[in-house]
This record gives C-alpha cells, sequence and structure tokens, in this order.
C-alpha cells in the first residue's frame, strides 16, 4: 500500500506541475494555487514525522493541486473537449480514484478489528485479572486493549523477537520474567504480519506448534478472531 500511495501522491503532484507550466505559458498562471501548493513542502527540513511527513503534505496541498491538475488536462477556455482530451482526463480520474481507494482501504484488514477480537481481549483481562500480569502480543500493537488497569499491565510484543531469532528466540523471551505472562493472538496482527512483514498463512501455525510442543503455552481461549495463551514462565515445559 505503501507504493499505491507514494504513486497516487506523485500522479497528482506530476499533474499539478504540468497545470502550472501549461497555464504560466498561456500567461494565466494561478499564482495563489501554486503558491498553497508549494508552501507545505518546506516543511521537509523541521519534522520528519516519523517518515509520513509526504503524506500530511498530501492533504495539505492537494486542493491547490488538484485544481492545477485540472488545468492540465481541461482544454482552453471555449474550445470544444477532443476525444483524446477526454479520455485523458477519464483515465487520470480512474487511477486517482482507484490509486486512492485501494491505499485508503488495501490495508483494512489489519485495522478493523472484528467482535470476535474485542472478546478475546475481554477474556485475557479476565483471566489475567487481578494485574499485574505481562500481557503479550504476537505481532505489534494491533489489539483493542489497554483499556483496563492501563498502568498496571506490561505490554509486549513478539514482532522484532521473532524476525531476529525465530521460534527459539521467541520461547527464551516468553520464559523470562517473573510475572504471569499471557500471550494473545488475534486476526488483525496476523493480517499486520502479513502486509507489513512478510509473514505467510504458515508463519503463526509453525510457530504455535514450535511453542505447544517446548511446553512453553497452554490455549485456554479460543474463539473464531482470536485465542489466548497461558505462558510457562519456569522453563519445566
Amino acid at each position: 500500500m505503501t507504493y499505491v500511495r507514494s504513486a497516487t501522491s506523485l500522479l497528482v503532484w506530476l499533474l499539478a506541475v504540468a497545470g502550472a507550466v501549461r497555464t504560466a505559458r498561456n500567461g494565466r498562471l494561478d499564482l495563489a494555487s501554486v503558491v498553497m501548493a508549494a508552501t507545505p513542502f518546506a516543511l521537509i527540513p523541521f519534522q520528519a514525522y516519523g517518515g509520513e511527513l509526504l503524506l500530511r503534505i498530501y492533504v495539505f496541498t492537494l486542493a491547490p493541486a488538484t485544481l492545477l491538475a485540472a488545468l492540465a488536462l481541461l482544454p482552453r477556455s471555449g474550445s470544444p473537449v477532443s476525444v483524446p482530451a477526454m479520455l485523458a482526463i477519464v483515465g487520470t480520474s480512474l487511477a486517482v480514484f482507484g490509486g486512492s481507494f485501494l491505499s485508503r482501504y488495501g490495508d483494512e484488514r489489519m485495522h478493523y478489528f472484528s467482535p470476535g477480537e474485542k472478546a478475546a481481549v475481554r477474556a485475557l483481562y479476565d483471566v489475567a485479572a487481578p494485574p499485574p500480569a505481562r500481557l503479550v502480543a504476537v505481532f505489534g500493537s494491533n489489539v483493542p486493549w489497554r483499556f483496563r488497569f492501563y498502568s498496571a499491565y506490561k505490554y509486549d510484543t513478539l514482532e522484532n523477537v521473532y524476525s531476529d531469532g525465530g521460534a527459539p528466540a521467541v520461547i527464551r523471551y516468553l520464559r523470562q520474567g517473573d510475572r504471569r505472562t499471557y500471550l494473545i493472538v488475534t486476526r488483525s496482527q496476523l493480517a499486520r504480519g502479513e502486509i507489513t512483514a512478510g509473514w505467510t498463512s504458515r508463519t503463526w501455525p509453525e510457530l504455535k506448534q514450535a511453542l505447544l510442543t517446548s511446553g512453553t503455552i497452554r490455549q485456554i481461549y479460543a474463539n473464531r478472531d482470536g485465542a489466548i495463551y497461558d505462558v510457562d514462565t519456569t522453563g519445566r515445559g
């Protein structure tokens, strides 16, 4: 989705530049739109926003950029719209719409929390009560948690542990510490693993089998979209 977002933004900006150049050559440059579209780029040296600055700039420039982009495609005032021009307008509009739609909803499965996932998190807090305890997500923070006793629980993830050392590293990591530890696995976590880290449909089943075989985890709850495992931190298996 990152490539789709970047390509869509670049297409709009290139069309905006083309529109500015075309109107300048015709002596009808919309200077106000050019200034509004260019000004947000001045933020680049001052703030990175974790790599998301270009997405923010795209939002800030969208209104004037689309106006300039339209000027790149529309015929001069009073001139008829030719068939090639109409095809260019329709094709460009479909490309921008398709790119925007895909970049917005293409990874929705990792952002949406289903009723089953919410039920699994409620069950997690029930079995982990009273705090303190360590609550571990298998991948990232795509979990609808942290709404009970926020500061009393320790929240953790296996994302980097697994990528660095595989199942053996995960087993060692889960068994560290003296707190009661519970592992939660949900549909959106696994979706994020597939979208952002190259996980496949076999990654979690293989990791789960290794954890079960070693005696590290024991399933204590499951529904269609989530499961909870009690972790053996004694190392006895």
